[in-house]
């Protein structure tokens, strides 16, 4: 469950929520306070925090990858991860900004950078998708409210 300002977990084990949400962070190596998750289609976890610092949890190999550091100017320049999308190793990202930028976790570098929604999409963007197809298109609907 996902909403502006709150967090929660439920666990569908017990049907229960889990209220303790810092501690179920740790578990995965974060220790600060999200301000957005995100899950691709892997079912990894990516976490944005409070001080804009950008990581993947990779599921598979149980590692915490840290994206993109608080500490340098990426978050200036690009603004901050709105949207996520998954497509084989690549992971397409839409930034407040508008700039699209593109993830290999092969290599673990950026590969790709689109400018097209630069003044189209913002941080007052409403309803921010990004859908990948078969082929490896991309869907991208956004709506400007």
């Amino acid at each position: 469950m996902k909403a502006s300002g709150y967090l929660s977990l439920f666990d569908l084990k017990t049907n229960k929520f889990i209220y303790d949400i810092d501690h179920e962070l740790k578990v995965f190596g974060i220790n600060q306070k999200l301000k957005n998750l995100f899950i691709d289609q892997s079912k990894n976890y990516w976490f944005l925090t409070e001080d804009n610092s950008f990581y993947l949890y990779d599921i598979r190999k149980k590692e915490l990858i840290k994206i993109e550091d608080a500490n340098d100017n990426s978050f200036s320049k690009y603004g901050v991860p709105c949207e996520l999308a998954q497509y084989k190793n690549l992971y397409y990202i839409i930034y407040s900004s508008g700039i699209l930028r593109c993830w290999d976790s092969a290599s673990g570098e950026f590969t790709i950078q689109d400018t097209s929604f630069v003044g189209k999409i913002s941080d007052t963007t409403d309803r921010l998708n990004i859908i990948p197809t078969s082929s490896g298109d991309l869907w991208l609907m956004y709506n400007n409210a």
